[in-house]
């Protein structure tokens, strides 16, 4: 353990030597942080779901403009102006 650090406590053993109102508080600490990590992890995975359609448009919108311009011939049959 490093020299900071408080020692892990066994919540299940120990639950019991607390009073009433703290095992309340104990509780509902517990659900608000149950609560918690999981709107985060909903955010996380909306946003990589988000992060992957944005690479997928940007992604198609450099395939379609290298296609676009692989295609154009307008510029092969240039002659330059003749004196």
């Amino acid at each position: 353990m490093a020299s900071g650090q408080m020692p892990r406590i066994d919540m299940d053993k120990e639950f019991n030597k607390f009073s009433p109102r703290d095992q309340h508080f104990i509780k509902k600490v517990t659900e608000m942080n149950k609560t918690r990590a999981m709107n985060r992890f909903l955010v996380q995975h909306r946003n990589k779901w988000t992060a992957a359609l944005i690479i997928s448009g940007v992604m198609g919108i450099y395939v379609y403009t290298m296609s676009a311009v692989q295609q154009e011939n307008f510029l092969d049959d240039f002659d330059p102006p003749s004196k």
